[in-house]
Protein backbone atom coordinates (compact mmCIF):
# COMPACT_ATOMS: atom_id res chain seq x y z
CA UNK A 1 0.00 0.00 0.00
CA UNK A 2 1.47 3.50 -0.48
CA UNK A 3 2.24 6.06 1.34
CA UNK A 4 -1.27 8.07 -0.11
CA UNK A 5 -2.95 5.16 1.25
CA UNK A 6 -1.47 4.91 4.33
CA UNK A 7 -2.01 8.34 5.90
CA UNK A 8 -5.68 8.10 4.45
CA UNK A 9 -6.26 5.01 6.79
CA UNK A 10 -4.99 6.99 9.67
CA UNK A 11 -7.49 10.00 8.96
CA UNK A 12 -10.18 7.15 9.30
CA UNK A 13 -9.57 7.58 13.02
CA UNK A 14 -12.16 10.60 12.67
CA UNK A 15 -15.18 8.12 11.74
CA UNK A 16 -15.56 6.56 15.06
CA UNK A 17 -19.34 8.11 15.10
CA UNK A 18 -19.56 6.78 11.87
CA UNK A 19 -21.49 8.66 8.74
CA UNK A 20 -25.24 7.11 8.71
CA UNK A 21 -27.00 7.04 4.79
CA UNK A 22 -30.02 8.40 5.13
CA UNK A 23 -33.87 8.29 3.36
CA UNK A 24 -33.61 9.69 -0.04
CA UNK A 25 -37.42 11.04 0.62
CA UNK A 26 -37.22 15.16 -0.25
CA UNK A 27 -39.24 15.84 2.53
CA UNK A 28 -35.91 15.00 4.77
CA UNK A 29 -33.93 17.40 2.59
CA UNK A 30 -33.35 20.97 4.71
CA UNK A 31 -35.16 23.83 3.49
CA UNK A 32 -34.09 25.60 0.50
CA UNK A 33 -33.53 29.02 2.53
CA UNK A 34 -31.79 27.19 5.63
CA UNK A 35 -28.68 26.20 3.01
CA UNK A 36 -25.91 26.89 1.19
CA UNK A 37 -24.92 25.51 -2.10
CA UNK A 38 -20.46 24.94 -2.18
CA UNK A 39 -19.04 23.92 -5.53
CA UNK A 40 -16.63 21.56 -4.10
CA UNK A 41 -13.49 23.24 -6.26
CA UNK A 42 -13.98 26.63 -5.60
CA UNK A 43 -14.31 25.15 -1.82
CA UNK A 44 -11.25 22.98 -1.88
CA UNK A 45 -8.68 25.09 -4.36
CA UNK A 46 -8.57 21.71 -6.31
CA UNK A 47 -9.50 21.80 -10.25
CA UNK A 48 -11.83 18.95 -11.63
CA UNK A 49 -9.15 18.24 -13.89
CA UNK A 50 -6.27 17.98 -11.14
CA UNK A 51 -9.12 15.55 -9.26
CA UNK A 52 -9.45 13.64 -12.55
CA UNK A 53 -5.17 12.87 -12.59
CA UNK A 54 -5.36 12.16 -9.15
CA UNK A 55 -7.74 9.05 -9.26
CA UNK A 56 -6.36 8.17 -12.75
CA UNK A 57 -2.59 8.01 -11.27
CA UNK A 58 -4.55 5.61 -8.25
CA UNK A 59 -6.06 3.24 -10.62
CA UNK A 60 -2.85 3.00 -12.91
CA UNK A 61 -0.67 2.62 -9.59
CA UNK A 62 -3.12 0.54 -7.34
CA UNK A 63 -5.81 -0.76 -9.02
CA UNK A 64 -8.31 1.19 -7.05
CA UNK A 65 -11.08 2.69 -8.64
CA UNK A 66 -12.61 4.98 -5.64
CA UNK A 67 -11.18 6.76 -2.42
CA UNK A 68 -12.24 8.43 0.32
CA UNK A 69 -12.94 11.87 0.82
CA UNK A 70 -13.20 13.26 4.17
CA UNK A 71 -14.30 16.50 5.14
CA UNK A 72 -15.23 18.85 7.53
CA UNK A 73 -17.35 22.28 7.55
CA UNK A 74 -16.93 24.84 10.26
CA UNK A 75 -19.36 28.18 10.67
CA UNK A 76 -17.41 31.61 10.80
CA UNK A 77 -17.37 31.00 14.58
CA UNK A 78 -15.14 27.83 14.42
CA UNK A 79 -17.85 25.13 14.97
CA UNK A 80 -17.80 22.41 13.58
CA UNK A 81 -20.83 21.00 11.44
CA UNK A 82 -21.95 17.47 13.62
CA UNK A 83 -25.44 15.77 14.21
CA UNK A 84 -26.96 17.10 11.16
CA UNK A 85 -27.84 16.29 7.15
CA UNK A 86 -25.68 16.78 4.48
CA UNK A 87 -26.35 16.45 0.50
CA UNK A 88 -23.13 15.36 -1.56
CA UNK A 89 -24.50 16.05 -5.50
CA UNK A 90 -22.82 15.92 -8.61
CA UNK A 91 -24.73 16.30 -12.13
CA UNK A 92 -25.80 12.64 -12.17
CA UNK A 93 -26.68 11.63 -8.86
CA UNK A 94 -26.61 12.76 -5.17
CA UNK A 95 -25.63 11.08 -1.86
CA UNK A 96 -27.46 11.80 1.51
CA UNK A 97 -25.92 11.79 4.42
CA UNK A 98 -26.42 12.35 8.10
CA UNK A 99 -23.11 13.59 10.44
CA UNK A 100 -22.81 12.21 13.34
CA UNK A 101 -20.73 13.32 16.34
CA UNK A 102 -17.28 12.91 14.26
CA UNK A 103 -18.24 15.95 12.27
CA UNK A 104 -16.44 14.05 9.28
CA UNK A 105 -18.21 13.63 5.77
CA UNK A 106 -16.82 10.69 3.52
CA UNK A 107 -17.73 10.32 0.32
CA UNK A 108 -16.49 7.37 -1.76
CA UNK A 109 -14.87 9.35 -5.20
CA UNK A 110 -15.40 7.87 -8.70
CA UNK A 111 -14.73 9.61 -11.83
CA UNK A 112 -18.34 9.87 -12.63
CA UNK A 113 -19.29 11.15 -9.10
CA UNK A 114 -16.62 14.47 -10.42
CA UNK A 115 -18.74 16.60 -12.78
CA UNK A 116 -20.67 19.51 -11.00
CA UNK A 117 -19.24 18.04 -7.36
CA UNK A 118 -20.90 20.23 -4.94
CA UNK A 119 -22.75 19.73 -1.22
CA UNK A 120 -25.96 21.73 -0.04
CA UNK A 121 -25.17 21.99 3.41
CA UNK A 122 -27.09 24.09 7.06
CA UNK A 123 -26.68 27.46 6.64
CA UNK A 124 -22.83 28.97 7.48
CA UNK A 125 -21.16 26.08 7.84
CA UNK A 126 -19.30 26.92 4.43
CA UNK A 127 -15.65 26.65 5.65
CA UNK A 128 -14.63 23.72 4.27
CA UNK A 129 -11.23 21.34 4.87
CA UNK A 130 -10.36 17.92 3.63
CA UNK A 131 -7.80 15.35 5.05
CA UNK A 132 -7.74 13.13 1.82
CA UNK A 133 -6.26 14.38 -1.27
CA UNK A 134 -2.87 16.63 -0.24
CA UNK A 135 -4.26 19.12 -3.56
CA UNK A 136 -5.88 22.36 -3.24
CA UNK A 137 -6.06 25.45 -0.58
CA UNK A 138 -8.59 23.39 1.88
CA UNK A 139 -6.20 20.92 2.46
CA UNK A 140 -5.08 20.06 5.91
CA UNK A 141 -2.62 17.43 6.61
CA UNK A 142 -3.85 14.83 9.66
CA UNK A 143 -2.43 16.04 13.26
CA UNK A 144 -1.08 13.22 15.44
CA UNK A 145 -2.45 11.86 18.61
CA UNK A 146 -0.23 12.52 21.12
CA UNK A 147 0.61 9.29 23.41
CA UNK A 148 4.13 10.27 24.77
CA UNK A 149 2.57 10.06 28.46
CA UNK A 150 0.65 7.31 28.55
CA UNK A 151 1.89 3.91 29.80
CA UNK A 152 -0.72 1.81 27.52
CA UNK A 153 -1.29 1.17 24.40
CA UNK A 154 -4.17 3.42 22.48
CA UNK A 155 -6.58 1.29 20.32
CA UNK A 156 -7.68 2.83 17.14
CA UNK A 157 -10.23 1.50 15.79
CA UNK A 158 -11.22 3.90 13.29
CA UNK A 159 -7.52 3.40 11.30
CA UNK A 160 -7.88 -0.59 11.74
CA UNK A 161 -11.27 -0.41 10.03
CA UNK A 162 -10.03 1.20 7.36
CA UNK A 163 -7.12 -0.70 6.91
CA UNK A 164 -9.24 -3.75 7.01
CA UNK A 165 -11.45 -2.27 4.56
CA UNK A 166 -8.76 -0.99 1.85
CA UNK A 167 -6.95 -4.12 2.25
CA UNK A 168 -9.94 -6.09 1.30
CA UNK A 169 -10.96 -3.74 -1.66
CA UNK A 170 -7.20 -4.19 -2.80
CA UNK A 171 -7.61 -7.73 -2.65
CA UNK A 172 -10.79 -7.84 -4.80
CA UNK A 173 -9.17 -5.31 -7.46
CA UNK A 174 -6.11 -7.56 -7.95
CA UNK A 175 -7.69 -11.16 -7.68
CA UNK A 176 -6.07 -11.81 -4.64
CA UNK A 177 -8.40 -14.16 -3.15
CA UNK A 178 -9.55 -17.67 -3.07
CA UNK A 179 -12.81 -18.08 -5.62
CA UNK A 180 -15.67 -19.75 -3.68
CA UNK A 181 -15.17 -22.71 -5.40
CA UNK A 182 -11.56 -23.16 -3.76
CA UNK A 183 -12.78 -22.19 -0.73
CA UNK A 184 -15.72 -25.30 -1.03
CA UNK A 185 -13.43 -27.57 -2.09
CA UNK A 186 -10.27 -26.83 0.44
CA UNK A 187 -13.08 -26.98 3.89
CA UNK A 188 -13.35 -30.73 2.70
CA UNK A 189 -9.51 -31.33 4.19
CA UNK A 190 -9.46 -33.00 7.92
CA UNK A 191 -6.23 -32.25 8.90
CA UNK A 192 -2.90 -30.62 8.22
CA UNK A 193 0.64 -31.78 8.69
CA UNK A 194 2.50 -29.80 11.16
CA UNK A 195 3.82 -30.29 14.92
CA UNK A 196 2.91 -28.07 17.49
CA UNK A 197 5.11 -27.34 20.41
CA UNK A 198 4.34 -27.80 23.92
CA UNK A 199 2.74 -25.08 25.78
CA UNK A 200 4.09 -22.98 28.69
CA UNK A 201 4.10 -23.53 32.09
CA UNK A 202 4.72 -20.26 33.68
CA UNK A 203 1.72 -18.63 35.51
CA UNK A 204 0.76 -15.25 33.90
CA UNK A 205 -1.32 -12.24 35.37
CA UNK A 206 -4.27 -11.26 32.28
CA UNK A 207 -2.44 -8.07 32.09
CA UNK A 208 1.19 -10.44 31.26
CA UNK A 209 -0.81 -12.33 28.74
CA UNK A 210 -2.78 -9.32 27.12
CA UNK A 211 1.13 -7.98 26.36
CA UNK A 212 2.64 -11.04 25.31
CA UNK A 213 0.63 -12.30 23.15
CA UNK A 214 -1.66 -9.59 21.91
CA UNK A 215 0.11 -9.52 18.73
CA UNK A 216 -0.77 -13.18 17.63
CA UNK A 217 -4.54 -12.26 17.96
CA UNK A 218 -5.83 -10.83 13.75
CA UNK A 219 -8.58 -9.76 12.53
CA UNK A 220 -10.69 -11.60 9.79
CA UNK A 221 -12.27 -9.42 7.60
CA UNK A 222 -14.67 -10.82 4.65
CA UNK A 223 -15.97 -8.64 1.85
CA UNK A 224 -19.16 -9.43 0.68
CA UNK A 225 -20.95 -9.31 -2.71
CA UNK A 226 -23.19 -6.49 -1.82
CA UNK A 227 -19.98 -4.35 -0.57
CA UNK A 228 -20.24 -4.49 3.19
CA UNK A 229 -17.86 -6.20 5.12
CA UNK A 230 -17.69 -8.33 8.43
CA UNK A 231 -15.10 -8.59 11.05
CA UNK A 232 -14.36 -11.57 13.03
CA UNK A 233 -11.52 -12.69 15.33
CA UNK A 234 -8.50 -15.27 15.07
CA UNK A 235 -5.14 -16.49 16.22
CA UNK A 236 -2.06 -17.16 14.93
CA UNK A 237 -0.86 -20.74 16.12
CA UNK A 238 2.53 -20.95 13.95
CA UNK A 239 4.79 -18.39 12.83
CA UNK A 240 4.64 -19.12 9.17
CA UNK A 241 1.06 -17.64 8.80
CA UNK A 242 -1.27 -20.21 10.22
CA UNK A 243 -3.97 -18.80 11.34
CA UNK A 244 -6.92 -20.59 13.58
CA UNK A 245 -10.62 -18.91 13.50
CA UNK A 246 -14.15 -20.14 13.82
CA UNK A 247 -15.27 -22.36 10.59
CA UNK A 248 -18.57 -19.84 10.35
CA UNK A 249 -16.11 -17.09 9.93
CA UNK A 250 -14.98 -18.59 6.49
CA UNK A 251 -18.42 -20.72 5.12
CA UNK A 252 -20.08 -17.43 3.92
CA UNK A 253 -22.84 -17.68 1.04
CA UNK A 254 -21.28 -16.87 -1.87
CA UNK A 255 -20.43 -14.05 -3.78
CA UNK A 256 -17.64 -13.48 -1.11
CA UNK A 257 -15.36 -11.29 -3.34
CA UNK A 258 -12.29 -11.15 -0.88
CA UNK A 259 -11.35 -13.02 2.62
CA UNK A 260 -8.01 -11.14 4.78
CA UNK A 261 -6.09 -10.84 8.25
CA UNK A 262 -5.16 -8.12 9.44
CA UNK A 263 -2.05 -8.03 12.21
CA UNK A 264 -2.56 -5.55 14.88
CA UNK A 265 -0.15 -3.21 13.23
CA UNK A 266 -2.97 -2.92 10.20
CA UNK A 267 -1.42 -5.17 8.37
CA UNK A 268 -3.04 -6.90 5.70
CA UNK A 269 -2.97 -10.55 4.35
CA UNK A 270 -5.04 -12.67 1.78
CA UNK A 271 -6.01 -15.69 2.49
CA UNK A 272 -4.17 -18.15 0.12
CA UNK A 273 -5.12 -21.16 1.12
CA UNK A 274 -7.31 -23.75 3.72
CA UNK A 275 -5.41 -26.03 5.15
CA UNK A 276 -8.11 -28.02 7.26
CA UNK A 277 -11.58 -27.60 8.97
CA UNK A 278 -13.93 -29.57 10.96
CA UNK A 279 -17.27 -27.87 10.51
CA UNK A 280 -19.17 -30.11 13.15
CA UNK A 281 -16.69 -28.49 15.33
CA UNK A 282 -16.64 -25.18 13.91
CA UNK A 283 -12.77 -24.71 13.46
CA UNK A 284 -10.75 -23.77 10.31
CA UNK A 285 -6.94 -23.29 9.99
CA UNK A 286 -5.94 -20.95 7.03
CA UNK A 287 -2.85 -20.25 5.39
CA UNK A 288 -1.55 -16.62 5.15
CA UNK A 289 1.91 -14.85 3.42
CA UNK A 290 3.51 -13.92 5.89
CA UNK A 291 6.53 -15.36 8.13
CA UNK A 292 7.95 -14.43 11.38
CA UNK A 293 5.01 -14.12 12.91
CA UNK A 294 4.22 -13.94 16.86
CA UNK A 295 2.29 -17.42 17.85
CA UNK A 296 0.16 -17.96 20.81
CA UNK A 297 0.63 -21.64 21.95
CA UNK A 298 -1.36 -24.18 22.21
CA UNK A 299 -2.82 -25.90 25.31
CA UNK A 300 -4.02 -29.50 25.93
CA UNK A 301 -7.03 -28.53 27.75
CA UNK A 302 -7.84 -26.97 31.08
CA UNK A 303 -10.36 -28.49 33.76
CA UNK A 304 -13.73 -26.56 34.52
CA UNK A 305 -13.16 -23.50 36.82
CA UNK A 306 -9.84 -22.52 35.21
CA UNK A 307 -9.51 -19.13 34.64
CA UNK A 308 -9.41 -17.67 31.32
CA UNK A 309 -8.72 -14.79 29.16
CA UNK A 310 -10.23 -13.74 26.07
CA UNK A 311 -8.58 -10.79 23.45
CA UNK A 312 -11.32 -10.13 20.37
CA UNK A 313 -12.64 -7.85 18.32
CA UNK A 314 -16.91 -7.57 19.91
CA UNK A 315 -18.28 -4.94 17.34
CA UNK A 316 -14.90 -4.11 16.39
CA UNK A 317 -13.66 -2.68 19.85
CA UNK A 318 -10.82 -4.03 18.48
CA UNK A 319 -8.19 -6.09 20.85
CA UNK A 320 -10.82 -6.10 23.97
CA UNK A 321 -9.71 -8.18 26.66
CA UNK A 322 -11.81 -10.07 29.03
CA UNK A 323 -11.92 -12.54 31.79
CA UNK A 324 -13.91 -15.33 33.73
CA UNK A 325 -13.54 -19.15 34.06
CA UNK A 326 -14.53 -22.24 32.08
CA UNK A 327 -17.89 -23.48 33.00
CA UNK A 328 -18.25 -26.81 32.04
CA UNK A 329 -17.92 -28.78 28.76
CA UNK A 330 -20.81 -30.51 27.11
CA UNK A 331 -22.17 -32.43 23.67
CA UNK A 332 -23.85 -30.82 21.22
CA UNK A 333 -25.01 -32.03 17.82
CA UNK A 334 -23.95 -30.05 15.21
CA UNK A 335 -24.41 -30.77 11.22
CA UNK A 336 -25.56 -34.24 12.38
CA UNK A 337 -22.65 -34.93 14.37
CA UNK A 338 -21.53 -35.32 18.22
CA UNK A 339 -18.95 -32.68 18.92
CA UNK A 340 -17.61 -30.95 22.21
CA UNK A 341 -17.99 -27.58 23.39
CA UNK A 342 -16.92 -25.48 26.49
CA UNK A 343 -18.56 -22.78 28.12
CA UNK A 344 -16.96 -19.85 29.87
CA UNK A 345 -18.10 -17.03 31.26
CA UNK A 346 -15.93 -14.23 29.93
CA UNK A 347 -17.47 -12.14 27.68
CA UNK A 348 -17.62 -11.52 24.18
CA UNK A 349 -19.77 -10.85 21.43
CA UNK A 350 -20.51 -10.17 17.43
CA UNK A 351 -16.77 -9.88 16.02
CA UNK A 352 -15.22 -11.88 18.89
CA UNK A 353 -15.80 -15.31 16.80
CA UNK A 354 -12.68 -17.22 16.24
CA UNK A 355 -10.89 -15.26 18.81
CA UNK A 356 -8.25 -17.41 21.39
CA UNK A 357 -9.46 -18.27 24.58
CA UNK A 358 -6.09 -18.47 27.03
CA UNK A 359 -5.37 -20.25 30.00
CA UNK A 360 -3.54 -18.64 33.04
CA UNK A 361 -0.10 -19.57 31.14
CA UNK A 362 -1.31 -17.59 28.04
CA UNK A 363 -1.81 -20.85 25.94
CA UNK A 364 -4.75 -21.81 23.65
CA UNK A 365 -7.75 -23.12 25.57
CA UNK A 366 -10.32 -22.29 23.22
CA UNK A 367 -11.62 -20.63 20.42
CA UNK A 368 -14.86 -18.36 21.09
CA UNK A 369 -17.89 -20.07 18.99
CA UNK A 370 -21.12 -18.34 19.61
CA UNK A 371 -23.43 -16.67 22.98
CA UNK A 372 -27.34 -18.41 22.97
CA UNK A 373 -29.43 -16.71 25.61
CA UNK A 374 -31.46 -18.19 28.03
CA UNK A 375 -34.86 -16.51 28.53
CA UNK A 376 -33.31 -13.39 28.96
CA UNK A 377 -31.72 -14.39 32.23
CA UNK A 378 -28.51 -15.80 31.30
CA UNK A 379 -26.25 -15.87 28.15
CA UNK A 380 -24.41 -18.96 27.49
CA UNK A 381 -20.73 -18.44 25.91
CA UNK A 382 -19.38 -21.08 23.82
CA UNK A 383 -16.08 -21.72 22.56
CA UNK A 384 -14.45 -24.92 20.59
CA UNK A 385 -11.59 -26.80 23.22
CA UNK A 386 -8.44 -26.99 22.23
CA UNK A 387 -8.20 -30.57 22.05
CA UNK A 388 -10.41 -30.02 18.74
CA UNK A 389 -8.05 -27.79 17.58
CA UNK A 390 -5.33 -29.99 18.08
CA UNK A 391 -7.01 -32.70 16.32
CA UNK A 392 -6.51 -30.54 12.67
CA UNK A 393 -2.87 -31.00 13.37
CA UNK A 394 -1.88 -34.58 12.38
CA UNK A 395 1.91 -35.34 13.09
CA UNK A 396 3.93 -35.20 9.66
CA UNK A 397 5.70 -38.11 8.17
CA UNK A 398 9.66 -38.69 9.38
CA UNK A 399 11.82 -37.86 6.82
Amino acid sequence: MTKRLSAICVVCLWIGAGLLAWSTCRRDAPPAEETDQLDFYQASGISQSELEGFLDGLISSDNLHDYPLLITLQNDQGDYLADSRVIVRWDAGELRLLVGKSAVIQVLLEKQKLPGLRLIVPRGFTRLKQRSIPLGTAYTPESRLDLSDLPYDVVWDGKLNSDLNRGLQRMKALGQTLDDQQVRQQLRRKSFPWRLPDPPVEELTPQQIYQRYRDAVVVLGTLLGDGAYTVASGVVVDPSGVVATAYHVVDKPPPVLARGVMTRRGQVYAVREILAADKPGDIVLLKIDASNLLAAPMSHGDPEGSPVTVISHPSSNFFSLTQGWISRYWAITSHGELSVRMSITADFADGSSGAPIFNSRGAVTGLVSATDPFDYQMVRRTGVPAALVRRLFCTPPVE
